[in-house]
């Protein structure tokens, strides 16, 4: 266990942990076939570009750089 509990994705500015920033626009429900009823988190990039990724992806860790941490963290708030 990390001992990196889940946090709530709110809108918001979060930063990725290879240091990109992602606009959250809010959560969506995927109703494509064998993923009823999963999260997705929708964002913007830097570009301008519109994505999704699953929730619990975007609010789970990963190991960098020896180091267990957020994929993304919250830097501010939505609007």
């Amino acid at each position: 266990m990390s001992g990196i509990s889940e946090s709530p994705i709110e809108p918001g500015l979060y930063r990725h942990f290879k240091g990109d920033e992602y606009t959250v626009m809010g959560i969506l429900p995927n109703w494509s076939n064998g993923h009823e009823g999963l999260l997705m988190v929708e964002y913007v990039t830097a570009l301008g570009e519109r994505g999704v990724r699953n929730y619990s992806e975007f609010n789970g860790t990963v190991e960098h750089e020896g180091e267990v941490v957020r994929r993304f963290e919250k830097i501010e708030d939505g609007a």
